[in-house]
């Protein structure tokens, strides 16, 4: 429902301090300037020994992606490679076991996303998932990941 708004996207725009509240919740501790990821923590230590990250996604997914790359590098001192999903299957990437594949997908049922996920899990490369829908695909077939509570 879109209440008092003209459009759903004036009401998302809205909406966007409360989505950010609620992604940061239980998250961030900004007295000790940590950031906690509890879905990521059984599985911090294979993230720390990878040698690249690959983000995948689509859409909205993808600039979220290219947005937090710069972040990412710095944070993790790694390579990152930011990957649309259909381009990174028609290119038949390679992807090696030292890598941790990112998914991102709103919906955590964006098709391309889902086949690129299914081929990087064939190579072993460690599998991460950032959705909003608990139980999604993407969820239930990705090690570990990152519910992002944005509404």
């Amino acid at each position: 429902m879109k209440g008092n708004y003209s459009t759903f996207m004036e009401k998302e725009i809205h909406e966007q301090p409360e989505s950010v509240m609620n992604t940061m919740r239980g998250r961030i501790d900004f007295n000790t300037s940590t950031v906690k990821l509890g879905g990521l923590v059984n599985h911090s230590m294979d993230i720390k020994r990878c040698r690249r990250i690959i983000v995948i996604a689509s859409g909205t997914s993808y600039h979220s992606g290219v947005a937090t790359r710069q972040l990412l590098e710095e944070l993790s001192d790694l390579p990152v490679v930011i990957e649309l999903s259909s381009d990174f299957l028609d290119r038949q990437t390679p992807v090696f076991r030292d890598d941790v594949c990112i998914f991102i997908s709103q919906s955590g049922e964006t098709a391309d996303t889902l086949n690129a996920l299914r081929y990087c899990k064939s190579r072993g490369a460690l599998l991460v998932g950032i959705t909003n829908t608990v139980g999604s695909a993407i969820s239930r077939e990705t090690a570990c990941g990152i519910h992002i509570n944005a509404g």
